[in-house]
This record gives structure tokens, C-alpha cells and sequence, in this order.
């Protein structure tokens, strides 16, 4: 038999999955998973004494805030102070990146036909597993899983993180800074480092020289010379292991995508009908001055024209008028009548100078009044017409990425080829049209 050790972090530019491992995603859509096996496999993570049930994804999660959240937030500080508020990153970026994402390996002895017990290969991993802890403690174990619902050999997936020291004492990820702390050395320090004489090689090297130590102590018949680089690579098993965790990721980038633009598009839904409720308050208080003027006018008005001290113009037509003697161009008057007449006059002149600003101000108030509603209703228009246009494409776009797999799946919901499912496009209409609604800017 053959012992298979095979070490990776990502595939395509993105970190490998620990959802595959535990089975923590719809296997429905995995055809090389027996679901009727899945409760045979064997799974253990880091923190699997203190909550058995947690996922690996949440136990990755918390071990990462737990080591490594100090020294993250003293980089995003510089950051920040440095004027490069762009380059700040949540700690699942930290935990998805492909420098510092957890590490992979599948271990399995023989192939199908060929191999060892399920039972027997957990139980040497496990020894191997705390031998690696004890000789290469930078190099923390996160979770563990044993698979036997594929149709290759059982096989065993470990997933870990290379743990070393900032200049601060801080916690970080670093794969070469891990192994220089442990003293671990290439396998020629005398020549120049490259892919084939590093530290990570001589690490892998011993790892591998136990575990076969180990199968040996047991009486396994195990080839012990390695195949020749050239000639060796990735067999049914870890091939169809490695595609399906492609495939997951790929999934997953994309729903990720779509949920952004879809938050997007409800954040700018939101900020329209915001602007909306802006501009209704912008032109109520327009009608309201225009109220007030127009209040304002009337009481002016009332108290100018209708004073009982002043005159109207039917009670200065009644006004007696007599002529003097000698003076005809004079004519003579009571002095209560000159008294209230001359009131009269004064007012009607302040009254003047009182109306025609107040007729300006109203007119001034029903343009602006005017173009208010006109730029509220053009710019909200625009604002839904583009987010109508997004919500759109994300439905497609989501509807042509899984239609596949629905139709695959349950073919009872397509006629003729046609979908005849729900359409997913009506939660966009209903909001479009109750932000039509808040559009109503005459209501």
C-alpha cells in the first residue's frame, strides 16, 4: 500500500472550504457523497470539549478571533492613521486569505480495494496528529474529519494554522516566521532556498517519515520509496475531493456576490425613499410658508382695511364737504373727519409697502415650490429606474447559475424545459412598487 499526504491551502485564488470536511452544505448537490454514509464519518475540532456541536466553521472562526484579533486591529490602526482606510480587513478576510488561511491535508493509506481499516486509519492519524503537536507546536490543529461516505478509500482531512510571534509578542499567521521560531532548517542550509530546499520541505519530509513509522510498527505492507515528482499527482479520491471543493467555493463566491448587490440595490431602495421623504417634508414646509404668507396677508389685510378708525371708501363719499365763501378752491370739513381721513390715508400708504413684498415672498415660494417637486420626482425616478435595472440582472444572473442544478434535482417543476417555479423577481416588484408609492410626491 501507499501512504498519500497531500498539502494544499487553495485552488482558483480562493481558500479551500471547511464546510466540505464536516459536511456543513447541501450534499444533494454533491454526486460523489452517499448521504446514507455521512453519519458514519468521524469529525473532532480544537475546541470539541468545550461545545461538541460547533461547526468547523464556527470553530476556525472563534480560534482565529481568539489569536489573532490583537494583532488585526494594530495593523488596521496603522492603516488608518496612515491614510489607507481602504486596506482596513475584518477578520474573515484575515481567515479567508490565501496567506492566512488554514492549511489542508489528506492523509489515506492504500486506495479502494487496497487499504486499512476506517477504525484502524483514525487511530494512526490520531497518533501521528498529536506527534506533529509535539514536535511542531506553531503548527496548531484546528479540525479533524475522517470520510467514509466517497466511493474511494476512508481518508482523513486536517486542517491547521502556522502560528508565530509579531515584533510585539502578537499572534499572527505566517508559515516561514512558524518554522524559524521551531528552529526548523532546509534540508541543504548551505545552498540557496527555492521550492525544493526550504524549511517547509523538511517539515513535510519528517512528517511523513513518522507517519510511515508508524504504519510500518503495525505491520502494514507500505511502498516506502516516494514516486518520482513527475510522475505523481492527485488520485480518483483527492481529484474528485478537490473538484467538489472548487465547486463549493465557486458556489459560494458567487451567492456572496449576489447577496452584496442585493444589499446594495435595498440600500439605495432605502436611500430613495429617504430622499423622498426629504423632499415631501422640503415642500411641506414650502406650503406651510406659503400658508403663513398668505395668513400673514390676510390678517394685514383685515386689520388695515376693516380698522373701525379708518375709513372706506363708500364712508369718504359720505364725507360732508362745505365750501368756503370767498375761497372756493377750499372746502371745509369736521375735524373728526380730517382726523380719520388723514389715519386713513398714512395707513393705506404702509399698507403699500407691506403688500408687495409679501406678494413677492408667495411668489417667490410657489416657484421654488414648483422646482422642488420637479427635481425630487426626476431624481428619484432615476434612482429606481437603476435599481429596478439591478435587481433585474441579479435575478437572471441567480436564476442561470442554479437552474441547473434545480432542474436536476427536481424535475417535477419544469415543463418542457420551462421553470414553472416561484419567480424571484416579485419581492423586486413589490418593493418598486411601494417606492412608487412614496414617489406619489402630489399625494
Amino acid at each position: 500500500m501507499r501512504l498519500t499526504a497531500h498539502n494544499g491551502r487553495a485552488s482558483k485564488g480562493a481558500a479551500f472550504s471547511e464546510k466540505h470536511n464536516d459536511r456543513n452544505f447541501d450534499i444533494r448537490h454533491a454526486s460523489h457523497i452517499d448521504a446514507e454514509k455521512v453519519g458514519q464519518n468521524r469529525t473532532w475540532h480544537i475546541y470539541h470539549a468545550e461545545s461538541p456541536d460547533m461547526t468547523f466553521e464556527e470553530a476556525e472562526k472563534l480560534f482565529y478571533e481568539r489569536h489573532f484579533q490583537k494583532a488585526l486591529d494594530e495593523r488596521n490602526e496603522r492603516q488608518i492613521a496612515n491614510g489607507h482606510a481602504g486596506r482596513v480587513r475584518t477578520m474573515d478576510d484575515y481567515r479567508h486569505s490565501i496567506k492566512t488561511c488554514p492549511e489542508e491535508q489528506i492523509m489515506m493509506v492504500g486506495c479502494k480495494g487496497n487499504t486499512i481499516d476506517a477504525e484502524d486509519l483514525w487511530k494512526v492519524c490520531a497518533e501521528q496528529l498529536g506527534w506533529e503537536q509535539r514536535h511542531f507546536p506553531n503548527f496548531r490543529v484546528l479540525d479533524v474529519s475522517l470520510h467514509l461516505d466517497e466511493e474511494g478509500a476512508p481518508h482523513v482531512h486536517k486542517r491547521g494554522v502556522w502560528v508565530a510571534h509579531d515584533d510585539e509578542g502578537r499572534e499572527i499567521v505566517g508559515q516561514n516566521k512558524a518554522l524559524k521560531e521551531m528552529g526548523v532548517e532546509a534540508p541543504d542550509p548551505d545552498r540557496a532556498p527555492d521550492r525544493f530546499n526550504n524549511p517547509k520541505v523538511t517539515y513535510t519530509r519528517e512528517c511523513r517519515e513518522h507517519f510511515m513509522e508508524l504504519c510500518l510498527e503495525r505491520g502494514w505492507s507500505m511502498e516506502t520509496e516516494p514516486r518520482e515528482a513527475s510522475k505523481s499527482g492527485l488520485n480518483l479520491e483527492q481529484f474528485k475531493t478537490q473538484q467538489e471543493q472548487e465547486r463549493q467555493q465557486a458556489l459560494q463566491q458567487e451567492q456572496e456576490r449576489l447577496t452584496q448587490q442585493n444589499a446594495q440595490i435595498e440600500q439605495e431602495m432605502i436611500l430613495a425613499r429617504e430622499n423622498t421623504l426629504k423632499e415631501k417634508e422640503a415642500l411641506k414646509r414650502a406650503l406651510d410658508e406659503r400658508e403663513a404668507v398668505e395668513k400673514e396677508t390676510a390678517d394685514m389685510m383685515t386689520e388695515k382695511e376693516f380698522s373701525k378708525e379708518l375709513f372706506s371708501s363708500k364712508q369718504i363719499d359720505k364725507i360732508e364737504v362745505k365750501e368756503r365763501a370767498f375761497h372756493k378752491d377750499e372746502v371745509i370739513i369736521s375735524r373728526a373727519d380730517f382726523d380719520k381721513l388723514t389715519k386713513t390715508a398714512a395707513a393705506s400708504k404702509n399698507l403699500l409697502k407691506e403688500v408687495k413684498p409679501a406678494r413677492e415672498t408667495l411668489s417667490n415660494a410657489e416657484r421654488l415650490l414648483d422646482e422642488a417637486k420637479r427635481e425630487a420626482q426626476k431624481e428619484a425616478q432615476t434612482i429606481i429606474a437603476g435599481a429596478r435595472d439591478q435587481a433585474d440582472y441579479i435575478t437572471e444572473h441567480s436564476a442561470s447559475v442554479q437552474l441547473k442544478d434545480v432542474e436536476r434535482d427536481f424535475p417535477e417543476l419544469f415543463k418542457g424545459g420551462v421553470y414553472q417555479g416561484k419567480d424571484r423577481s416579485e419581492g423586486f416588484a413589490e418593493r418598486s412598487r411601494e417606492l412608487d408609492d412614496d414617489l406619489d410626491l402630489d399625494r
